[in-house]
């Protein structure tokens, strides 16, 4: 398997962290959608698609090997893995992908122009492609595998070219890996449904995106549309190895009650929700009822002024010679 192909089973370092991260970052798009996956690899970050709802998922890489480990060690029945070029995908029926997900693979392509208009041509008219690639320029790697160094400028008139909405994200892993949007406001933007595990974090995450290095991240991330911009939220991914020496400090116990505390609100949040919604139908019914019971009344008024005249006409017809 090449050097680029990544199972964060076997391999747990930085790189694993980021690619990681990004799978994540793309998790809330996934339910519900036709999700094409390029340059799937060793196939973790499609089970992770496919474990969100997705409604299918295909795993595409041009390594026979690659596609082979995706098949044995991340086999998932919403998933197909094909081995195949990415310029070779023009014989898929234009329009059939809801979410493209295209991570560190255009530096790779000896044409990368062509396999982004590949690219969105399989997405529907409303489709959604999130891009990323690394920040070869500044950080200067030797990297044997990438054929394309861009910046982020170049990175982002290219997508453009084809894109109406192209919303830019940046990538850095410090203690944590954490895609972030440029622009957004880091003392608000760390809260969110998991406002515990981002309070958590809000200390990693300000400190990462206040320092100098933070502006030059390590990947650039893009996700495009033809429809209307569309952003998602901040995430900050810790490694393993983090995760276990907070939680064996004095502070570990107090998050995991906070963790626990918050998931037994969100149960009887539910459950309250459910309540509410159920007396909303009795109430219906009861309208509904109260409603035919008004129509009944009205029939039987309308019944009974008829036998009463009905009565004054017998009197009238006994009463005559």
């Amino acid at each position: 398997m090449a050097l680029e192909r990544i199972d964060p089973r076997v391999r747990q370092d930085k790189w694993v962290l980021d690619h990681y991260a990004r799978y994540l970052f793309a998790l809330p798009l996934a339910p519900n959608r036709r999700i094409l996956d390029i340059a799937c690899g060793t196939g973790y970050g499609s089970r992770l698609l496919a474990e969100e709802q997705a409604l299918d998922v295909v795993g595409i890489d041009n390594s026979y090997d690659a596609i082979a480990y995706a098949i044995e060690h991340y086999h998932h029945t919403q998933i197909t893995y094909r081995q195949q070029d990415i310029l070779s995908l023009n014989t898929i029926e234009n329009g059939t992908f809801d979410l493209i997900v295209c991570f560190e693979t255009l530096e790779h392509i000896m044409q990368p122009e062509a396999a982004l208009e590949v690219l969105a041509h399989l997405l529907r008219p409303e489709g959604i492609m999130i891009v990323s690639i690394p920040n070869d320029r500044e950080l200067k790697p030797d990297n044997p595998y990438h054929l394309h160094i861009f910046t982020q400028q170049e990175f982002l008139n290219l997508l453009q070219s084809r894109f109406e909405f192209v919303l830019p994200y940046y990538q850095n892993c410090l203690q944590s890996s954490m895609v972030w949007r440029p622009s957004d406001d880091t003392s608000s933007s760390v809260h969110s449904d998991k406002e515990a595990l981002y309070m958590l974090q809000a200390a990693v995450f300000h400190y990462g995106s206040n320092r100098e290095d933070a502006e030059h991240p390590d990947c650039f991330l893009a996700v495009c549309t033809n429809v209307a911009e569309i952003g998602l939220p901040p995430i900050i991914v810790q490694s393993g190895a983090v995760w276990r020496h907070y939680l064996a400090t004095e502070a570990g116990p107090l998050w995991a009650e906070v963790q626990r505390l918050g998931q037994n609100w969100e149960q009887q949040k539910a459950y309250i929700d459910s309540q509410h919604a159920y007396i909303g139908q009795l109430e219906q019914e009861r309208d509904r009822l109260w409603a035919e019971l008004q129509q009944l009344g009205q029939s039987w008024e309308q019944q009974k002024a008829y036998i009463g005249q009905l009565e004054q006409e017998r009197k009238r017809d006994s009463a005559e010679p």
